[in-house]
């Protein structure tokens, strides 16, 4: 029969510890590369602006498009500002991923991880009569 205090000492382990087989570990993560393209459109009062557009890659950790169906699913946003919300969060947090340990980006991590994770918990149901 197991003692209380052997059960105890089971509970301070993490899941990673109990379980790792489940879990993915970092190496074995896939990345995604992708190519951002903004193209200026013109602005809401001229329309004579010169077209210009900035292209980059860059790689995130994450599907993108995924994770703008996902924020798109929830209606808190109409599509664009749906899009426009998943695409910059995730561009912006990869960077602060990246960059934690800097002393400029530091402070941005626990912030953004709240955030993110405000964001995922939200039910569509939980939007019903929100503009």
């Amino acid at each position: 029969m197991a003692s209380h205090n052997h059960l105890k000492a089971l509970r301070t382990f993490s899941r990673e510890q109990l379980w790792p087989h489940c879990l993915h570990r970092q190496e074995e993560q896939t990345s995604y590369r992708y190519r951002i393209t903004i193209e200026t459109l013109g602005s809401r009062t001229s329309q004579g602006e010169d077209e210009a557009s900035l292209q980059f890659c860059t790689d995130n950790h994450d599907n993108l498009l995924e994770i703008v169906e996902a924020i798109r699913s929830k209606r808190l946003l109409d599509k664009d500002k749906s899009a426009s919300l998943a695409i910059g969060l995730k561009l912006f947090s990869e960077v602060i991923l990246e960059m934690r340990k800097d002393q400029m980006f530091a402070p941005l991590v626990l912030p953004i991880r709240n955030f993110i994770e405000q964001l995922k918990r939200v039910k569509v149901e939980d939007r019903a009569g929100r503009p």
